[in-house]
């Protein structure tokens, strides 16, 4: 089967993988990946710098964190805030700035415009086949966040034979421990993967308030329609609950490093991501995809480094501080083709992706004292915008702030891109 033939989108890397049987046992530099033009091809014909973690790799190494698997590609940092917060670095220094995007079969796992650093910890790394980083701006392809890179998570495929995984370990020195689980197999036309992973992390470690708890899962069908053409969809649910541990001043850091002042502050981030894709082959050496998606992206903190101007001591101390509750529905097409010309050995590849989003800008609920030692003011404000009246404070309750009352109950963003692009091909295998 010529090259030209074997041409899917970034979700179908891996079943075409399937297909072959061949991508684990080939050469890097013949590994097929999907994230430079949203196509599958040559990692060696890329006019792109990819790196890529195989999911042989991912098998063999059993990362722990998402850190574990993509610090090992040349150029990219993944530093660990903990909890699986983290900052990024590809190709630049670590920050927390908006220049990457995060993908899930070459979908956003969040929309466009709605950026955050730690989106990664909504990924589930047990699900996934393979990890590709694409190291520079790739924002015609995948918005104005891919600006200083992308991320893409290419979730394991159902495996032909019967398969079933189990794993635990436990780390107590950050009293941590997490299990894995995964099942495949494929029923004639049908396959379907389920993987997930549950971990802990106790609040009585060397370090306090890192307590952390996360479960997530992912699963996966295929269904083959006909011989040019194929349906498969992906769910993923993601759950994470954890403290979060404020800086310390250089004595503390020189004698308890594990010290914390803010023993309330907290993020929660769940997430629900779905998809139905279908691909087949619509003309002659053309091959088309049509991805519908959803996401619900609930993100909840109070964040360490918003606490100051705190007073008094004890059960009677007082800080000042902001907690973030937002809220993110979303729906969205994406819609590719691929058309493959003899002239020249021309490719040309085009798309539409267009998404809606509707964020509720509302009450922040007060946290419940059995979860946190604080009692928190309500306030309402519009999203972005910073309260002026947000306070902890650790006695009992008072009355809540009345300022920035006025808000609107929901902002709907619609955003949309479509791109094209040209370019010479080769028409050898790429299996």
């Amino acid at each position: 089967m010529q090259g030209k033939k074997l041409f899917v989108f970034s979700v179908m890397a891996l079943v075409v993988n399937q297909v072959s049987g061949a991508a684990e046992d080939t050469p890097m530099l013949d590994e097929v990946v999907v994230s430079g033009s949203r196509t599958a091809e040559k990692l060696s014909e890329t006019p792109m710098a990819i790196g890529v973690v195989s999911g042989e790799t991912l098998k063999r190494d059993k990362p722990k964190t998402m850190g574990d698997a993509i610090n090992r590609i040349p150029g990219v940092s993944w530093n660990d805030l903990g909890n699986e917060r983290h900052s990024m670095g590809i190709r630049q220094p670590n920050s927390t700035n908006a220049v990457y995007q995060y993908l899930e079969d070459g979908i956003p796992i969040r929309p466009l415009g709605v950026f955050n650093h730690n989106s990664l910890n909504e990924m589930n790394l047990s699900g996934s086949g393979s990890v590709e980083v694409v190291k520079g701006a790739v924002s015609s392809l995948y918005g104005s966040n891919a600006v200083g890179g992308a991320v893409n998570f290419l979730t394991a495929r159902p495996s032909l034979d019967p398969y079933f995984s189990a794993g635990a370990r436990y780390d107590n020195v950050n009293a941590f421990r997490r299990g894995d689980i995964a099942a495949s197999n494929t029923w004639g036309d049908f396959g379907a993967r389920v993987s997930a992973y549950s971990s802990r992390r106790d609040n009585n470690n060397w370090q306090m308030n890192s307590k952390g708890a996360k479960d997530s899962i992912t699963a996966r069908g295929d269904y083959l329609l006909s011989g040019t053409s194929l349906l498969h969809s992906v769910v993923t649910y993601s759950n994470l609950d954890s403290g979060m541990v404020g800086s310390v001043f250089e004595n503390d850091y020189r004698t308890r490093p594990g010290f914390s002042y803010n023993t309330f502050t907290y993020r929660k981030d769940k997430t629900m991501r779905a998809n139905l894709v279908w691909e087949g082959e619509t003309l002659a050496n053309g091959q088309t995809t049509v991805t519908l998606f959803g996401r619900q992206n609930d993100h909840s903190q109070l964040p360490s480094y918003t606490i100051s101007g705190c007073t008094g001591t004890g059960a009677t101390a007082t800080c000042k501080g902001t907690e973030n509750n937002n809220h993110v529905s979303s729906l969205g097409l994406d819609l590719k083709h691929q058309q493959d010309f003899s002239f020249l050995s021309q490719r040309l590849i085009a798309g539409v992706y267009l998404t809606i989003a509707a964020i509720p800008i509302g009450a922040i609920t007060s946290p419940s004292p059995a979860i946190m030692p604080a009692v928190f003011i309500p306030a309402m404000w519009p999203l972005h915008r910073k309260p002026e009246c947000a306070t902890i404070k650790r006695a009992s309750t008072i009355p809540p702030c009345s300022r920035n009352m006025k808000y609107r109950r929901w902002r709907h963003c619609e955003s949309w891109r479509v791109c094209a692009m040209m370019r010479s091909v080769t028409t050898s295998p790429i299996i």
